[in-house]
């Protein structure tokens, strides 16, 4: 259809569609105007997703530059990481400087051994930087710069100061909570577990090693989670936990010439060691200070010491030249003359036991003694307990003694009556009685030279432990010690045999375990601390392991 505006036989258009065509023509020329700022590479091609051109785009953003950066870093690619960084200050010169940058430029430089430059950007972390992320890693590179230089003092201080950040509160607070929980490790969180246990092994190293403080070492040794650490630092953790579980009071440290130890006995903080002819020192735990009693009236005449038993207000010591009283008030020593009444041979008292407001004393020689109303009387009927008494032991209501030549007597103390272990247990056939260990319902009863037995109170049961039957070391028996951990038993010539009472197995004790002599002749117990006296080699201290309490 032809419009009727229009006339084939004429050119001339009509007012209205010389209008249309004009603004057309404008609409063309204006978008051909825009189309020309463009280019065609400007343009996404088929094979590119819309994403990546804004990414092209951010590609020279602090973000991006810091993410290649960490990659060479971690690629060792230290020149083109450093590239980067220097850039990036180059064009932000008035900008402060990034912590995280300053990190890495110190990691880099402890990877190419620039110690001096290291320390001089962590430094600065520490000192300007308030991330506590950031600062906590720097104050651990710091620390192990220091070590490496055999620069203890400065690392520990450095340690310290890590594990004081609030044990890496912000990097994994939650996680610790988590752990003391649950006892697990969130995986995200395992490697911030694994610095922190590594920071806590170096403390112990330096504790122990280059500042000889035990107790300190042992304390944060028990902050670190075994399994996070690596193979070395496990090793390292096993030599200074064993090195932790056994300590040595020489005579030296404890004031006395005689490393030949008779008698050990722990009144709170002090440790009473009496020697067998350097006499006696109360040794501080805390302090480890020793007081040797040799002037004046604050002084031990006798220097034989056999036994130590402590009360409330006194210290009684026996000797081999009488029996002695200290008092903790004044400090004085006082000899009980009853002892002593034969000038040229005072009595040899081998033990003493307080019973309720009663002291007992056995003698080898003149039998058993009771200190009551202020008088002393012997204990003796139908020839029991005998003249030489070796040890005594308060077992309920009785005093179980342990005699040289007559084995066991019991003395009934609510009817002062006197009878054989004999005559309860007619299995019992050994006469030489060493040592007598109460651990309801049993009894334990030392002999010397024929073993160790077990009697039950109970079931009046009674089984035999030697030497040749496999079971201890020693036929000896000089001593034992019940602990939280277990009995202990020492020995003369095998150490000392240790006793679990819940799987009632047995294991000996030796110089290999930490003893320093095999000759155990006294020990005592303060938890959680088993001490051993030894004959020539002073005291062997263990420490019983924190698991088996």
């Amino acid at each position: 259809m032809v419009p009727p505006a229009y006339s084939r036989s004429s050119a001339r258009l009509s007012p209205a569609y010389t209008v249309i065509i004009t603004t057309a023509l404008g609409l063309l020329w204006a978008l051909a105007a825009c189309t020309s700022a463009f280019r065609v590479s400007d343009l996404p091609t088929q094979d590119m997703e819309p994403h990546q051109v804004i990414e092209e785009a951010d590609e020279n953003s602090y973000e991006s530059l810091y993410r290649k950066t960490e990659n060479f870093y971690t690629e060792g690619r230290y020149n083109e990481a450093l590239d980067i960084i220097y850039s990036i200050h180059e064009e932000n010169p008035q900008a402060p400087v990034k912590p995280e940058l300053l990190l890495l430029q110190a990691k880099i430089a402890l990877m190419r051994n620039e110690k001096f430059k290291a320390r001089l950007y962590l430094k600065k972390i520490i000192q300007h930087i308030d991330e506590i992320d950031l600062r906590i890693e720097s104050l651990v590179h710091l620390g192990n710069l220091y070590y490496q230089e055999g620069e203890y003092e400065e690392a520990y201080n450095y340690y310290l100061e890590t594990v004081n950040r609030q044990r890496f509160a912000s990097a994994a607070g939650e996680s610790f909570n988590l752990y003391k929980k649950h006892k697990r490790f969130p995986l995200e969180t395992f490697e911030s577990y694994r610095a922190w246990s590594g920071v806590w092994l170096r403390l112990a190293e330096i504790s122990l090693y280059y500042r000889s403080n035990h107790e300190l070492a042992r304390s944060q040794l028990e902050n670190i989670r075994f399994e996070t650490l690596t193979i070395e630092e496990k090793k390292l953790y096993y030599s200074i936990k064993k090195r932790l579980e056994w300590q040595i009071i020489t005579p030296e440290i404890f004031g006395l010439n005689d490393g030949n130890i008779s008698a050990l006995a722990v009144d709170d903080d002090d440790l009473w060691i009496g020697t067998w002819n350097g006499g006696i020192a109360r040794y501080s735990q805390g302090s480890r200070e020793s007081t040797v009693f040799i002037q004046g009236k604050e002084s031990l005449v006798a220097n034989t010491v056999r036994c130590i038993e402590i009360t409330d207000e006194r210290v009684w010591i026996g000797t081999y030249r009488g029996l002695f009283v200290y008092s903790k008030s004044s400090s004085y020593w006082q000899e009980i003359k009853h002892f002593s009444q034969n000038n040229s041979n005072p009595d040899r008292i081998e033990d003493i036991k307080y019973v309720a407001g009663t002291i007992f004393v056995g003698t080898l020689g003149r039998g058993l003694w009771r200190y009551s109303n202020k008088q002393w009387q012997s204990i003796s009927h139908n020839g029991l307990p005998g003249k030489f008494i070796n040890c005594l032991e308060l077992i309920d209501k009785h005093l179980f003694i342990g005699t040289m030549n007559l084995g066991v007597v019991i003395f009934d103390l609510q009817s002062d009556t006197l009878k054989n272990f004999d005559t309860v247990n007619n299995n019992f056939k050994s006469r030489n009685i060493t040592m007598i260990l109460y651990d309801y319902p049993e009894v334990w009863i030392g002999t010397y030279g024929n073993g160790l037995y077990r009697w039950s109170c109970d079931s009046n049961q009674l089984s035999h432990l030697s030497k040749e039957a496999g079971i201890i070391s020693d036929n000896w028996i000089l001593c034992g010690v019940r602990a939280k951990s277990g009995l202990y038993f020492g020995t003369f010539g095998g150490g000392v045999n240790a006793f679990d009472k819940e799987s009632e197995q047995w294991r000996v004790i030796g110089l290999r375990e930490g003893l320093s002599s095999l000759d155990i002749s006294a020990s005592c117990y303060s938890p959680p601390l088993i001490y051993f006296g030894t004959l020539g080699c002073g005291v062997t201290v263990h420490y019983e392991d924190r698991n088996s309490l």
